[in-house]
């Protein structure tokens, strides 16, 4: 008797490109679904960052009338004092002489900043005035260095809304661009914000507030 020979075991080279293809499909699908997670873990985390800082920036200073310092000499300053979590703590790498950097969670992705990528200066709110200064000066602003772009726009708007730290000032995107000019409420509009948050890779965000606590 012959043996049937039309049908045979294992895939054909279509067969094949058709399985590689729906596997294709769903790490794709899996690795957006990832994508997303670990931003959202992100937004999450730096918020609680931002609101730690800014309660124990006020705590540190608290009975001062002022903030002097930079964004490096603060790091070392507050950093000591244990203003910022434990676990922004940069382990190595630090070149702002003092060993003491800090950084966002983005930083790893964004590229690290060589004196670190979070911490707190002095700000001297004006006119034109987008950038920290050397103080003494009754405001601080909790600054985020190498922020990814597409990250910038969810970050100002959580993080000026109302579970925000009370008594936020201002937010300034890349030393540019004042909220607070735009007339708008917190929190920041996306319309506000876009063009700044995507004018470059990496940018610098600053929430501006009063070392005094507005509710006490």
């Amino acid at each position: 008797m012959k043996r049937n020979l039309t049908s045979q075991s294992g895939f054909s080279l279509l067969e094949m490109a058709i399985v590689l293809t729906v596997i294709g499909v769903v790490l794709g699908g899996i690795w957006v679904l990832a994508v997303y997670a670990w931003e959202r873990t992100r937004q999450e985390r730096v918020a609680e960052e931002i609101t730690s800082t800014v309660r124990n920036t006020r705590a540190y200073y608290a009975g001062q009338a002022s903030v002097s310092g930079s964004f490096t000499t603060l790091a070392a300053t507050l950093g000591a004092a244990n203003v910022f979590p434990g676990d922004m703590l940069r382990i190595n790498s630090c070149t702002n002489g003092s060993n003491l950097c800090y950084d966002h969670p983005w930083s790893g992705a964004a590229g690290n900043v060589a004196t670190g990528s979070f911490s707190v200066c002095p700000w001297s709110p004006g006119a034109g005035v987008f950038a920290c200064s050397a103080g003494p000066t009754p405001y601080f602003a909790v600054e985020l260095r190498s922020v990814p772009s597409a990250s910038c726009m969810n970050l100002v708007a959580r993080n000026s809304g109302s579970n925000a730290p009370s008594g936020l000032i201002d937010v300034i995107i890349n030393g540019t661009t004042s909220m607070a000019a735009t007339g708008h409420a917190f929190p920041v509009r996306a319309s506000d914000s876009s063009a700044s948050c995507t004018a470059a890779a990496a940018v610098t965000v600053d929430f501006v507030y009063g070392v005094a606590n507005p509710t006490n």
